[in-house]
């Protein structure tokens, strides 16, 4: 899972590359997670992580359920 910076944003915002999820730092020592639904952010804890890695640590298990429910073929 790979995090880019995304500079857009008032704080300090990691979004997973090609997937709608992201991490945001509001304090030193807090960060939380979020799903993209068109423009809105939809933060999916109400309790915040300590360190970047642990909210990626959790946030890495969300990308690999969400990879593995898109559908990429059908066959009749």
């Amino acid at each position: 899972m790979k995090l880019t910076h995304d500079p857009a944003s008032a704080w300090p915002t990691y979004m997973v590359d090609g997937y709608p999820f992201g991490i945001e730092s509001i304090g030193p020592r807090d960060h939380v997670i979020f799903r993209l639904w068109g423009s809105r952010r939809v933060y999916l804890r109400d309790q915040g992580f300590i360190s970047r890695a642990q909210a990626a640590a959790y946030l890495e298990s969300m990308v690999e359920t969400y990879k593995n429910s898109i559908i990429t073929a059908v066959s009749a």
